[in-house]
């Protein structure tokens, strides 16, 4: 299974400054997760889409 952080595509300037405020908040909680709790977060979004396989191992 893999996760990913959903991301905000820049369809137009106002996007591009969407995409830059979202980018300086998630470094702004990253860092008071990681001065907290000792560990970097991957992944800081509401939505988080993932990916599975089903091993055909049997």
């Amino acid at each position: 299974m893999k996760c990913f952080q959903e991301e905000i595509g820049i369809y137009n300037p106002l996007f591009a400054v969407k995409k830059l405020i979202v980018w300086g908040v998630r470094l702004l909680l990253r860092l008071l997760v990681y001065f907290s709790e000792g560990g970097w977060p991957r992944i800081i979004s509401l939505n988080i889409p993932c990916t599975a396989r089903k091993n055909d191992h049997a």
